[in-house]
């Protein structure tokens, strides 16, 4: 019984010790700009270092800040990020621009982030529908659009540089996908129909 007791104490200590290294990684659309920010356009890819900074973002403090622009003419759906796994810990993502996140462990000493979401109606800059009460959360990063990027891992020089790729969509694909589908759907109907001797 005391193998066991001792046992579970061991579990409950790496338990606490693995949740202390939890940092969190957040992408925001802000309403503002308070730094020289970045180009960020999709399908180019794009990197970053974190400055220092210190902010309470969603009730976390963040130590290190890094801002960008969508500069481009479409609203961006998907952001991925990859930074190398020197740090140690676990990153715990969110964002109010994005509400599809893929946040976990790392793969071959990188982690690889992914924000993502479907086309909204987002039409102005700070995550929502322009009316600055964040209640419509990931429609992605309108052009124009300033977008945060946060960590609370260590101070921000201290942080991997940051690789990224902003990608978004084309309507046009998706309507081309489906008409392909449609042609290739009606020449299988039709051979059913009449097989040939």
């Amino acid at each position: 019984m005391k193998i066991f007791r001792y046992l579970l104490l061991a579990v409950l200590f790496l338990g606490y010790r693995g949740m202390a290294h939890a940092y969190a990684i957040v992408i925001n659309d802000p309403s503002s700009f308070t730094m020289t920010p970045f180009d960020v356009v999709p399908g180019v890819p794009f990197s970053f270092n974190f400055v220092s900074c210190n902010v309470t973002v969603g009730g976390v403090q963040m130590t290190g800040c890094a801002e960008g622009i969508n500069d481009s003419n479409v609203t961006l759906t998907n952001i991925v990020l990859t930074y190398s796994d020197v740090l140690g810990g676990t990153p715990v993502c969110s964002s109010n621009a994005f509400d599809n996140i893929i946040c976990g462990a790392p793969s071959g000493g990188q982690f690889v982030l992914s924000f993502g979401d479907h086309p909204g109606d987002e039409t102005g800059c700070d995550g929502d529908d322009d009316s600055d009460d964040h209640s419509a959360p990931g429609t992605g990063i309108a052009p124009g659009c300033g977008i945060y990027f946060y960590e609370s891992q260590t101070d921000g020089p201290g942080f991997p540089e940051v690789t990224g790729i902003a990608n978004a969509p084309e309507p046009g694909s998706i309507w081309l996908a489906l008409s392909g589908l449609g042609s290739a759907g009606y020449l299988i109907r039709r051979r059913r129909k009449n097989p040939t001797v």
